[in-house]
């Protein structure tokens, strides 16, 4: 079992890291490193919309859901998942960055 919870915990590290570099390509939306590895809080603050209504928009618009950060308190901020398929995750987290830009 410890093989395997290293195993994961470096498969979640790279995924991480290459999550955080989609999000971090644009100017307008914010993604540091996590403290845990399956969730990113992405800052939104630049925009001047509320959580809620991004992540309501980017699931109307984009087909891609998210978690509005002032559910886990932290509002400005939202929260993607980073467990499932590593293409569906990179795929909307692309869509995420689309749907900022375009704001």
């Amino acid at each position: 079992i410890d093989e395997f919870t290293k195993e994961s915990r470096n498969y979640y590290k790279k995924l991480s890291n290459e999550c955080i570099k989609i999000v971090n390509k644009s100017e307008l939306i914010y993604c540091n490193k996590p403290d845990s590895s399956f969730y990113l809080f992405i800052d939104i603050r630049k925009l001047k919309i509320d959580d809620k209504t991004f992540c309501e928009r980017l699931l109307n618009e984009f087909k891609t859901a998210i978690s509005p950060g002032s559910s886990f308190g932290y509002s400005g901020f939202v929260r993607a998942s980073i467990c499932g398929k590593h293409d569906d995750i990179k795929k909307g987290l692309r869509q995420l960055v689309k749907f900022a830009n375009s704001l």
